[in-house]
């Protein structure tokens, strides 16, 4: 049974995919050409910044779809008798969160900002992944931003301040102090 990692930066990120209906998961997961319909894998679920990995057994059910996220994605089936757990677990993490209301936006290319603590000088260039009015996902290559920390997002024409809220190894979610217009930073910001 083929393990596959996935982190969710909260319930609702995980609900969003869920098929109620079918007690399936549309999970990102980029396509390979070793995976059919039919095949088990092995979910190893985290929530926000949470390190317990939920394991949960999965039947890949269609290949070549995409999450509400956009990123590509297969629909994997829970056995019936999991569909509890998975449900009540993510409903768990989901309870108190607000549910995002505003919209993500995908940078069209790579956008590049400039990452570092306040008062260090530890500058470092990163990748938006996407970005709303509240917080953005962004890519590193060394992981050096850890959960709770305070940062400081600058690009060509703007900076802000923010809180690093998940740390996924390359990857980091942060909060901004401030709403932010999403379009502004990619419209102002170092697009290739």
């Amino acid at each position: 049974m083929r393990p596959v990692d996935v982190h969710f930066s909260c319930g609702w990120d995980f609900l969003d995919d869920y098929k109620l209906l079918l007690g399936a998961l549309v999970v990102p997961l980029p396509p390979a050409r070793d995976m059919t319909k039919g095949d088990r894998v092995l979910l190893c679920c985290r929530f926000a910044g949470d390190q317990h990995v939920y394991k949960w057994p999965a039947t890949i059910e269609r290949l070549g779809l995409r999450t509400t996220q956009g990123e590509h994605g297969v629909l994997v089936r829970f056995p019936e008798e999991l569909r509890g757990e998975v449900e009540d677990t993510a409903w768990a993490y989901a309870k108190g969160e607000r549910k995002r209301s505003e919209a993500r936006i995908e940078p069209p290319g790579a956008l590049e900002l400039i990452v570092k603590h306040p008062g260090k000088d530890d500058a470092q260039r990163v990748v938006a992944k996407d970005i709303s009015q509240s917080g953005c996902k962004l890519e590193c290559e060394d992981g050096a931003f850890g959960k709770d920390e305070e940062v400081v997002l600058t690009w060509t024409k703007g900076r802000t301040t923010g809180k690093v809220k998940w740390s996924d190894g390359a990857q980091f979610g942060v909060a901004f102090d401030a709403p932010l217009h999403a379009l502004h930073v990619i419209l102002s910001g170092d697009v290739s």
